[in-house]
Formats: C-alpha cells, structure tokens, sequence
C-alpha cells in the first residue's frame, strides 16, 4: 500500500501530537520518593580538598558504673559514624545527626564490663581518620561484689573440624555450612565450690540443664567472631567429685561449639572472652584462669588481660578481665583484620591495619605468579579472538558491511570502557544504543543477504516486533512505579505488545506500534531516571535475554545460510521461558521492580538466570553451521570450520566456569592447551598431502581397498618365499629360476600403486563421505565409549551441583572424536589406529591441567575447607590414571570402530587385515579391551579416588560484611 505525501504529513503530525501528549501525561504522573529522599546524600570532597582530620569525640557522662548508657557526640559535618572499643560486644551507628553537623548516639555499657578506663573509637562515614575520648568505668554502689567461689580452671581447645561434623552439627538448624573453613572450639570449665554452697543443690537438681546460662552466669563467656552459619558453645551434663584433701567440690563441665575460621592461608581465628556479670544468688569464683591452645596455628595478637604465660600456640590470661586473642596462620595475609578485631572493631568499620591493601585476604600474589596469570590470561584472550575471528570465514570479512558491525561494536565497547567517567544519562545512552542497536544491525546485515525472513515478511516488522517488546517491558516497569500499579503490569503490557505486533491484521502497523510503544518506554524511564530510579532486575534481564536472542537468532540464520522458521519459535519460546523465570524470581525473592542507578550489581544474577538457555543455543547456532559447512568436502581444509570446532571445545569451559561461577587457573590453561592442540592434531604430513591429493569417491576408495588387500597378500607371501624359499632351493625341492620368477611377481604386486593415490593410504582417506557424516559417527561412538565412566562417576557424585562438572569435562572426549571425524584426512597419522593415538595423545595433554591443579590442591590445601572430602594425593594419581585409561578406550576404540567403518564402506571384511589368528593383528583390540576392564574394575574398587577428580573446586571466599 502507498502513502501519499498528504497521508505522510497527515500521520506525521498524528505521530507528534501524540508524543507530546503523551510526555505531558507522562511528567505529570505523581513520583515515588526520589533516592535523595530515601538515602542521605554523601558528601564528595573536591579533589584538591585536604584530608579532613579526626573528629573531635566527646562522651557522656565520662565516668559511668557498669550497666549503664552512655551519649556519645562526634563532629561529623553532617554525616553519621561508627563507635567501637573493646569492651563493647558489637558495633554502634551514630545514625542521628544534629542542625549542628553532630553525630549522636546511644551506647551501651555492659554489666559484665569490669572497673578501667576504655578507649571509645568513633569514625565518620566518609572520613578515613578515627577520634577517639576516654570512658572510665567505675565500680557500681557499694563496690564490686567479690566471689564467694573458690578457683576455677578454663581450658579452651581451637582445631580445625571435618566438614562432615559441621554439616551434621548444622543439620538440625536447617542450615547449610559456609565456604569457609570451620574450627571446633572445646571449652572445659572446672572449677571448686564449697561443700554448703547453694550452687551444688542446683547442680544435683539439674538446673545446670534447664536454666538458660547457667555455667555462662559464672564462668564468662567464650565467644568467637565468625562470618557464616555456626553454633554457639553447648554443654554437656556437669560432672560432680569431691576432693579428699580439702573436702571441696570439683565440677567439670564440657562443651564445644563451631565457627568459621578465613580461608585457605588466610586463617585467622578471634576468640573473646567475657566475665561473669556480677549478681546476687550467684557463686562467681575469686580466681580464674583460663588457658587457650590452638594446634597449627600462632598466637598473633592479645588485648584486655595480661598474658600470664605465652607459647607460640598457645596463651594462659586472668579471666576476670575483657579479653580478646587472634590466632592465625604464619602468612601475611592471615594478619589482615587483626588490629581491628583486638580494638573491638570486629569488621573493621573504624580501625585500619597498618599497611592495608585494597585486595581482600587470600587474594595478594608474588610478582612471578602474577606475570605468569597475566600472560596465561594473554594467551586466552589471543586464542579465543583469534579462534572467533578464523570461525567467521574469510568471506565474512570481505564483505565491508561486516567492517559497520565490528566497528560499532569497538565503538560502542570503547564508550563503555569510559562508562564510568561520564554521567548516569551518557552512560544509560552508550548501553542502550550498543545494546540496542546491535540486534538491529545485525538483522538488517542478513536480510541484505538472504532476504527477508519469512515469517513475518520483513525486517522492518521483525524489528518492530522487537522494539514494541522493548518498549512494553520499560514502560509496563516505569508504569507500576510511578502509578503503584501491581507487578501484573509488567507481564500484561508486553503480552499486548506482541499480540498487536503478531496478528495477522495489525502486523502492517507494527512499526507505528513500536515507536509508540519504544517512545513511552523511553519517556517513563527517563520520568524516575530523574528521581535517581532504574527499571529492576526483572527488566534488565529480560531486555538482555531479547537483545541476546535476537544476535543469536540472525547468527543462526547466517550459519544455515536461510531464514529458519522453526529456529524462530524456539527462540520465542526461549525468550517467554527467560522473561517467565526472571519475573518469578523477583516476586519469589522479593527483589523490587526498580533500583537506584548505582545498583547495576544486580543484573548479575539476571545474566545467569539467562546463561544457560542462551549457551543451549550458542551450541546448537554451532551445529547448525558446522553442518552447513560439512556438507563440502572441502571444509576439511576450511579454517573456519576447525575454528568453530574449537570453539565447541572452548564452550566446555564456559560451563565449568559457570558451574564454578568463576574462570580457574587451570581453566585458562586449559583453553590456551586445546587451542595449540588442535592446531598441532590437524597440521603435519598427513596435512599437507591430503591437502594436495584429490578428492576419493566411494568407487575410488573400494578399489583402493581392495588394492591395498592385494599388495598386503602379496606383501605376506613374499615374506613367506624368502623365509621358506632359500631351504627349498637348497633341498633341491624348487628350481632358481621358478623361485626368482615367483619372487619378482610378488615384489611388482606389492610394489603396485596404480590409482588416485598410494593404496597404502586407502585408509587414510574419507571414502567418499563428506566432513559431517563423519563428525556425526565419531561424536556418537565417543560418546558410547564415554557413557561407563561418566555413569560412574555422576553415581558417585554426592551433590547434583557436580553433575554439571562431571558432564563437562566428561564432554571433551566426545568432541575431540568429533574433531577427529570431521578432519579425517588431516589429522596426523596414515592409518586410523595411528590417527587415533595422535588424538589420544592431544586428548592426554588437555586433561593434564586439570590433574595437575587438583594435586596442587591436595598437597598444599586444608581438608576442611572443602563440600566434599579432599582425596590424598596417591588417589589424586589414581583417579588420573583412571581418566587416562578411559581416554584409551575411547581413543583407541575410535580407532577399531573407523578401520571397521572404511571397510565396510568399500564392501570388505573387517577379518582382510584383522585376523584372529594373527597376534599382531589382534594386539590393538585386545589392548582396548584390557584397558576397558581395568578401568572399570579399578573405577569400582577405588570410587572415593574417581568422585573429586578431574577438579577440585576450592571453596568460594565470604562476601564482605557491610
């Protein structure tokens, strides 16, 4: 249909009159509280501004007994604080703030709290330097009530705990144990009662059982500060004795409770002791003593009592005071936090250790490590580029409306590097015109050169359609702020949007639709970007799954080199399955509908909500174009196909890096290990003279088959005539001449090699089938040789969180044999059992790294801070040993399968040169098959060696506290 200039004009002007309507009724929509109003607003001290000083902290009243609340004021300009001191249980927020610029609050002193003067640390929010003023508890009216008990003895035991013990401990809570590693604290209390104390009668009623603190009433407290899921020390049944000598009371009470300690090299274990509170009723003992030994581990730090006596892992302390110990490992990284915790700032709120990093503990590394990472992670990002660069073909390359697509890509990439030296709005604007017009380059790029789509007849529509999803997706999440409209909303307004855009009647209108639509997207979201909002998670993610769906879905069409209709619907159904799990995981999680600007940490989640479904069809976009390249026997040689092939094998440890939720070392080596692999599989002789020989038909290689059968007859006879001839001659039995004549017959037919090529390399060839036929019957035969072992090992997996690993990495094997299918001809070797251990050999090399990590591992690492029990390293060697072998059946039962295939494909028996009564010719078959039993006994026998390997993943650290 036409359009005059006058309907032109016409629906221009109907367009305009909209818009503006549209964002007059858009700005006078009432607004939510802006962020400003919600957050105080923070300072940001120019540049050139002097580093403010400490501020001036005054506390009242200065002199307090026990028991008692205390104002504490510090000069802030404005802003709230933090106040710390060691005899304070946690942290107090000075969260009011005077027209003064004061920052007031109330804390609390303690009625365990013994006489002496406390330092009271206070730290502004936005200052890097603490105030700190003097409080001094004095005894209470009528002095400190002295303790009626006699002696008491504490001894307080820190070891490391098995993980099985902490998840046993934690189950009846519900509760699952942290990525840390767990220490189990033993306190045993003992401690002497007169024999008329009122104490013993409630200890013979069992008081010590139902009344709530009762050992805690009179002994103190053993504390410890931890960052995860733990328990609190429990005790057990008092145990009463009298002494002979004195005739007094001896109780022993034991108890123990769990805690997190750091990490690996990192172990920094803070204990805190607390006295008993002084109370009427309750026999608190003159004198006690308490002795703390941590095995393994170093006393780093002590405050509150003087140490009576101090050994390298162990400390002896009056415990009648405020005491807190540090014990940690001999490592700089194990020091991080312990200045702090010893001043009673137990997340390092206020106080800073000296000399503190930006980098968390655990994570500092020698220069050497760190210029080996950096040129590991060089040698990564070279091959992947490298890879993806080669996987797109020459003739992508040449063609320069692809130069527009990687210039914008750089362009826009560029921008966003400087992202975060540009406003909120610049930045907003470089996201959503890299996001957003990518899709559309790209589909405008492959309908000029396949056409348009046929469904739903162009381009234009097909974007449109986008666009107006888009668009509903912004607006339905603006919408429901700014008019507190439910979360239905959201899910309603797109569904409209793609039913306008889809049916058949309105489909000519779906560009009018998307502008409009895009338009009032555009228009809220800039309505609560004003009041420091942005659309939420459940926006941001679908908006990612779209744009991503839709690279993907002009990729695939490309790779098949047509518009796929089916392809479509399924990246439909993909797209309403991510949009359906990131709208239930918002109301599940209770995550808002919107989010400040400075809160884009949580798309994270949104991209791993989608990740999964988009690798699915990365992978099958791979497929699809491998299968479009294999169909020319040509692609052997094609660097864009052995490319993507890599990229198939890269794609193994993106899943492991998604399962791990981050990229290890041995990760990196291992994609920098396949790339070099492949390259050195698919180069060499074998290469070079496929490359330069001729295409073998079917008919070609049948009588190349036969021909090589011939000459190895002949070959065999002509063995046997030299063995046998040279007695026959001399016993008179065969004339000279009959034996020369014989011999010379049989040396021109071994010596015959009349046909396209030498028919010793009859099976060096494709026999006449193309590329993908073959990367389809290696693929399927790697992966059948490669279903015992993976069975076994997802059996003996104790979590289904590592089912994702073992599939993985179980994963290699099978696309290595497709590699070997698909590139036949070029992979080194002239016969298939000797291409077969070339492929064994790369296949050996690329499991390695992963082998090699997980007996780093085992030799350097703390069995406790592992999910799963760490193997020793003799079953690390085992369970390599194991994989190997499975690497040897499928290698070499690759390689049996295709002898068998060539010849049946040239209608010969396999028993022509595989012949069970020739030991040589059954060595290679009954090799596999030793191999194959061994394994599997040895998988049986040692299933504790085979369930932590290939991998050891190494726990995660804790998130910081705020």
């Amino acid at each position: 249909m036409r359009y005059t200039r006058v309907r032109l004009l016409i629906i221009a002007a109907a367009v305009a009159v909209i818009a503006t309507a549209e964002a007059v009724a858009v700005f006078q929509l009432p607004a939510p509280p802006s962020v400003t109003e919600i957050h105080e607003p923070e300072e940001v001290a120019p540049e050139d501004e002097p580093t403010p000083p400490a501020p001036d902290v005054v506390v009242s009243p200065a002199k307090v007994p026990p028991d008692f609340e205390v104002a504490v004021t510090a000069r802030c300009r404005g802003e709230s604080a933090m106040a710390v001191s060691e005899m304070f249980q946690y942290s107090y927020s000075l969260s009011d703030v005077t027209s003064a610029g004061l920052a007031t609050g109330t804390v609390y002193v303690g009625g365990n709290v013994p006489p002496g003067t406390y330092e009271v640390k206070v730290k502004c929010a936005t200052g890097p330097l603490y105030g700190s003023a003097q409080l001094q508890v004095v005894p209470p009216p009528g002095g400190v009530t002295r303790g009626e008990g006699l002696t008491a003895m504490t001894r307080v035991t820190v070891t490391t705990a098995p993980r099985d013990e902490i998840e046993e401990a934690l189950r009846p809570r519900f509760e699952e144990p942290a990525d840390a590693i767990y220490v189990k604290i033993g306190v045993a209390h003992e401690w002497r009662l007169r024999a008329d104390d009122p104490d013993l009668a409630r200890l013979r009623s069992g008081a010590a059982l139902t009344a709530p603190g009762f050992v805690e009433e009179r002994l103190g407290e053993v504390a410890a500060f931890t960052e995860g899921a733990d328990l609190s020390v429990q005790f057990g049944v008092p145990r009463l004795r009298i002494d002979p000598k004195s005739g007094q009371v001896v109780v022993t009470v034991t108890g123990a409770g769990y805690a997190t300690c750091g990490q690996i090299g990192a172990r920094s274990c803070r204990l805190s002791f607390w006295p008993p509170m002084p109370g009427e009723g309750i026999t608190r003992p003159a004198s006690h003593e308490i002795i703390v030994t941590a095995p393994g581990l170093m006393v780093m730090g002590v405050t509150g009592a003087t140490p009576g006596a101090q050994e390298h892992d162990s400390i002896r302390f009056d415990g009648t005071r405020i005491t807190r110990v540090v014990f940690g490992e001999d490592t700089p990284d194990s020091v991080a936090g312990v200045a702090a915790y010893l001043a009673g700032d137990s997340y390092g709120d206020v106080v800073l250790d000296p000399g503190e990093t930006d980098m968390p503990p655990g994570e500092q590394m020698s220069w050497q490590f760190a210029s080996a990472l950096y040129a590991v992670v060089f040698l990564v990002i070279f091959a992947v580029m490298w890879t993806f660069v080669r996987s797109l073909g020459v003739v992508w390359w040449r063609r320069r409306d692809n130069w527009l697509l990687v210039l914008w890509v750089v362009i826009f990439y560029a921008a966003g590097a400087a992202a975060p030296d540009l406003t909120t709005g610049l930045t907003a604007l470089i996201y959503g015109l890299l996001l957003g017009g990518l899709p559309v380059l790209v589909l405008v790029l492959a309908g000029r050169r396949m056409g348009p789509p046929p469904w739903p007849g162009s381009v234009l529509t097909l974007t449109s359609i986008a666009g107006a999803l888009a668009g509903a997706l912004l607006a339905g999440s603006g919408l429901a702020v700014l008019t507190e409209t439910s979360w239905w909303l959201v899910i309603l307004l797109p569904i409209a949007a793609l039913l306008a855009t889809t049916l058949r009647r309105t489909r000519r209108h779906a560009p009018m639709i998307a502008v409009l639509l895009l338009g009032t997207g555009v228009l809220v979201t800039v309505r609560i970007g004003q009041l420091g909002w942005a659309p939420g998670y459940a926006t941001w993610s679908s908006l990612l799954a779209l744009d991503v769906i839709l690279l993907l879905g002009a990729g695939w069409a490309v790779a098949a080199g047509r518009w796929p209709a089916r392809g479509f619907l399924w990246l439909g159904a993909t797209l309403i399955l991510a949009i359906t799990v990131a709208m239930w995981q918002t109301q599940a999680e209770s995550i808002p509908l919107i989010m400040s600007w400075d809160e884009f940490a949580l798309l994270i989640p949104g991209v791993s909500v989608t990740a999964p479904l988009l690798l699915a069809l990365l992978s099958v976009m791979l497929v699809v174009r491998l299968r479009r390249l294999g169909h020319s026997p040509a692609a052997v040689f094609a660097g864009e196909a052995s490319s993507t092939m890599t990229l198939g094998l890269f794609l193994t440890q993106l899943v492991l890096a998604l399962a791990y939720v981050s990229l290890t070392l041995a990760a990196l080596v291992t994609i920098v290990i396949m790339w070099a692999t492949v390259e050195w599989l698919l180069s060499g002789p074998a290469a070079l003279r496929a490359k330069s020989g001729p295409d073998v038909t079917g008919e070609q290689h049948r009588a190349l088959v036969r021909a090589m059968v011939g000459r190895r007859f002949a070959r065999a006879a002509l063995t046997d005539l030299l063995r046998q001839g040279r007695g026959r001659v001399a016993a008179g039995e065969m004339p000279v001449a009959v034996f020369e004549k014989q011999r010379r017959t049989l040396l021109r037919a071994s010596d015959d090699a009349t046909g396209p090529i030498d028919s010793d390399l009859a099976l060096s060839t494709a026999a006449g089938r193309t590329p993908w036929q073959g990367a389809v019957a290696a693929f399927g035969v790697g992966l059948v040789l490669s279903i015992p072992f993976t069975t076994v090992r997802l059996i003996q997996t104790t979590s289904p969180d590592g089912w994702v690993p073992v599939l993985a990495t179980a994963s290699i094997a099978p696309l290595l044999c497709a590699i070997f299918g698909f590139f036949y001809p070029r992979v080194r070797g002239d016969q298939p059992l000797s291409k077969s251990l070339s492929l064994l050999l790369a296949a050996v090399v690329i499991a390695l790294p992963s082998h090699v990590s997980s007996l780093v591992v085992t030799l350097t690492a703390d069995p406790a801070a592992f999910v799963t029990p760490l193997p020793t390293p003799a079953e690390v060697l085992i369970g390599a040993v194991l994989a190997m072998g499975n690497l040897t059946v499928v290698c070499l039962g690759l390689g049996l399968f295709w002898e068998w295939r060539l010849l049946r494909l040239a209608t010969e028996p396999w028993v022509r040169i595989r012949s069970l009564r020739s030991a040589r010719a059954v060595a290679a078959p009954l090799t596999a098959v030793v191999i194959a039993a061994g394994t599997a006994v040895a998988t049986a026998l040692v299933n504790n060696a085979v369930a932590p390997l290939p991998t050891v993943s190494v726990t995660r650290p804790p998130a910081e506290n705020p």
